[in-house]
């Protein structure tokens, strides 16, 4: 309805949106491989990475906080002395390198290292595996959901809840309302973006499509009540200050947590797996922008995968801060997709149709005008709001 010339800036937000999911999904297949080959090492030589203390927590505090608020549990002032923290606090690494450990282990095999070793493993199978046989393994993320949510129930009911919303002093307060909010509609425009993938994996499914419309609403259902479950009881019962949290709660506990562990490996599985996909939808996405280029050409289909591995890493080593990726890039394109776009094609409708209504209009100038704040507050620095 736009016409022609906006189908490029369709086209490339909506690349943005899936680019910004394949980085996110680099980082955590990294972080996933990194610590369970850590884990593994110490096991067979002995080494010590983690923490004397397998259950103790990290306290993931983001540098856009203040170190000093953090209180330490261990000290018996904050009524949580079951899980102490480690002896510091600010932004921490996931492990704590053991100074006798092999040299060339801890020089060799680090975060950043990781992030493009993974390339070695994940390039290949993007470029020769079929999307469909991959996916016959995705059911192995229905047992992944299951253990994440028998493993926080676990936590949940060893913590307890661990919430104040009137004591202020107390280092387990939560306010009624927090000026950083729009960092949720960033994260939740990404969310959208991504979950509506299921629209490509159902295109091609070859049986049953009539099914398609009930299969997704059923998805949708579970991915929100799992999301919820999860995330609402993780943070309820969570032992230490709500800022601790790591954008991936995974990070708050140690390598040598064994529940932690096994969760690392099953996910690092189910994200090898469904990375292809995403570089699937990557490729059409970019496909989509080249009309007149055949779809089966393998130079340009291995340089789309070699270029955005290469990006991946890179991302991966310079910023690998999912949480604020995610809201970024689910920001910027949502700006588009979600709230300029919308309301310009229903403008157009209405002119078209002679129908056009002044506080309509108002109305969608209105929400544009929140899209594009929305964006703008992403980079704006947490302390201005609270």
């Amino acid at each position: 309805m736009l016409g022609p010339a906006y189908e490029p800036i369709v086209g490339i937000c909506s690349l943005g949106a899936v680019l910004g999911a394949a980085i996110v999904y680099w980082v955590l297949m990294s972080n996933f491989l990194y610590s369970s080959v850590v884990l593994a090492y110490d096991k067979i030589t002995g080494a010590m990475h983690g923490h004397p203390e397998q259950y103790a927590l990290i306290c993931a505090i983001s540098p856009d906080r203040n170190a000093t608020e953090i209180a330490n549990p261990s000290q018996g002032n904050s009524g949580y002395p079951i899980y102490p923290m480690p002896p510091f606090v600010g932004p921490l690494p996931a492990v704590f390198p053991d100074p006798e450990a092999s040299s060339f282990f801890d020089t060799y095999w680090t975060h950043k290292s990781v992030a493009f070793y993974l390339s070695g493993g994940v390039l290949p199978l993007i470029t020769w595996a079929k999307p469909g046989f991959l996916q016959k393994f995705n059911c192995i993320g229905t047992l992944n959901i299951f253990v994440l949510i028998g493993v926080v129930i676990y936590f949940a009911s060893e913590w307890g809840i661990n919430v104040e919303f009137h004591d202020i002093a107390s280092p387990m307060y939560i306010p009624w309302g927090s000026g950083t909010v729009y960092c949720l509609s960033g994260t939740l425009s990404m969310g959208m973006f991504i979950h509506n993938a299921i629209i490509t994996i159902t295109s091609r499914q070859g049986a049953r499509k009539e099914n398609n419309v009930r299969d997704t609403k059923i998805a949708f259902a579970l991915v929100l009540i799992s999301y919820l479950l999860i995330g609402v009881l993780f943070y309820l019962s969570f032992p230490l200050p709500k800022n601790c949290i790591a954008d991936n709660f995974l990070n708050n506990f140690h390598t040598n947590n064994p529940i932690m562990a096994v969760c690392r490996v099953f996910l690092l599985f189910q994200l090898v797996t469904v990375f292809p996909i995403i570089m699937l939808i990557l490729r059409n996405q970019v496909l989509s922008l080249m009309p007149t280029v055949s779809q089966d050409n393998n130079t340009l289909i291995t340089f789309i995968n070699v270029s955005t591995c290469g990006f991946c890493v890179f991302i991966a080593i310079i910023y690998p801060n999912i949480g604020n990726i995610i809201r970024y890039s689910g920001a910027a394109c949502g700006m588009i997709m979600m709230f300029v776009a919308p309301c310009l094609c229903h403008m157009m409708y209405m002119r078209e149709e002679s129908q056009v209504h002044p506080m309509a209009i108002i109305l969608e100038v209105i929400i544009i005008c929140a899209g594009v704040l929305n964006f703008v507050a992403q980079f704006l620095p947490l302390s201005w709001f609270g």
